[in-house]
């Protein structure tokens, strides 16, 4: 038990950081810049955390080819890493257009957003085509390391901490190296 608390103590102070630091340089540099950084650390962090759980048997290997299973595995994935309590807290929702529909409630970095994009909407150098989401960026991320899929999003609806939405747009192929 005391080890699960000093987890989350410590997944706590990590996202402060991370929030602090983004919120710090989204105020001196553009918002395109603030996405390109949010999604190279989005990669990273999916990459080293489904390695993590991968070594220590936690989870299977990605699936390679389809993407709403690479999706669901990375859900499975931050439900193992006690990032989320469970599964139903993210919905994934392919679409007829080939976007992908996912809601998130109860993001664990509702309470952050709400502190630090919540400024930055309001002083107007954001909106929502151009406000990072995390959650949004993770599951990008994955995709693109687990399927060389590339796919960008765009934020539908912003309620940190409640209910947000966004949406996978049409994937395109990825030149990616492994």
């Amino acid at each position: 038990m005391a080890e699960k608390q000093q987890n989350t103590l410590w997944f706590d102070v990590m996202v402060k950081w991370l929030m602090g630091s983004i919120y710090g340089t989204a105020k001196i540099i553009w918002p395109r810049q603030v996405k390109v950084m949010t999604r190279a650390m989005s990669l990273v962090f999916v990459n080293s955390l489904l390695r993590e759980l991968t070594a220590s048997g936690k989870v299977a290997a990605g699936p390679q080819t389809d993407e709403n299973k690479a999706m669901e595995h990375y859900r499975n994935a931050e439900v193992e890493a006690g990032i989320v309590p469970d599964a139903t807290k993210v919905e994934i929702l392919p679409e007829d257009d080939g976007s992908v529909t996912m809601t998130f409630h109860a993001c664990p970095y509702g309470k952050l957003c709400n502190e630090a994009l919540a400024e930055l909407l309001s002083r107007g150098d954001f909106n929502k085509a151009t406000i990072p989401c995390f959650r949004m960026e993770t599951y990008s991320a994955c995709v693109s390391l687990l399927t060389r899929v590339k796919r960008g999003y765009r934020l539908v609806q912003f309620a940190p901490g409640a209910r947000c939405q966004g949406e996978l747009v049409p994937a395109r192929t990825s030149p990616m190296r492994g």
